[in-house]
């Protein structure tokens, strides 16, 4: 297909999640079968880690990359963001909230889907599916603002939802985590130099 343009990188990236899946599980596997004390079999637990990790690694900085460098045609994404009645699941849920039971709801706008994604074929369906004007059940307000890409996604704003404040509350959390990880690193570091420095010292006084 040379209209394509695959994203062969990434799909290597997100590849990586089973081989950090199964590497986890076949060092977990291999402690879960020893005794506390050393048995050979010990030596096939750490080449999943050590693979897992440099793995992880890679397909991190690549991913990390490919964010950093990417351009997006932001008006081109928003003008095809609503085609294909992207939120015809949003109209649904609004008109549920409004009273009417989601299973005629999503009849209704699925009938209006085989016209058209706009209010007049939602109108024109609930003419056949209720046999009234859907005004009658719904301000036409509401309904306009489902339809709505933008506020369709601004109203997805339940934890780890996609609107933009929730994604800022995702976004904060995470560099939170990223600083709390980043100062446990470090005296991480910090303990491993005091300790090699203590052993060095301890055979320096044998000497």
């Amino acid at each position: 297909m040379p209209q394509k343009k695959n994203p062969d990188t990434l799909e290597l990236v997100r590849a990586t999640a089973g081989d950090a899946s199964s590497g986890l599980n076949g060092l977990l596997t291999t402690l879960k079968g020893l005794p506390r004390a050393y048995n050979r079999d010990l030596q096939r637990a750490t080449p999943h880690a050590w693979e897992t990790v440099d793995a992880v690694r890679e397909a991190t900085d690549v991913a990390a990359g490919a964010v950093a460098t990417a351009e997006w045609n932001e008006h081109q994404l928003e003008a095809a963001a609503g085609e294909g009645f992207s939120t015809a699941t949003g109209v649904a849920d609004a008109l549920a909230m409004a009273g009417l039971p989601f299973r005629t709801a999503h009849e209704l706008v699925a009938l209006a889907s085989e016209d058209a994604s706009d209010y007049a074929a939602l109108d024109a369906a609930s003419e056949a599916v209720l046999g009234d004007p859907l005004a009658e059940y719904v301000p036409r307000e509401a309904v306009e603002a489902a339809l709505d890409p933008e506020a369709s996604v601004a109203s997805r704003d339940s934890q780890g939802g996609p609107a933009p404040e929730a994604v800022e509350e995702t976004l904060a959390a995470a560099w939170d985590g990223i600083g709390a990880d980043e100062r446990a690193v470090d005296d991480l570091a910090e303990a491993l130099g005091a300790a090699a420095t203590a052993l060095d010292e301890e055979v320096r006084s044998y000497e």
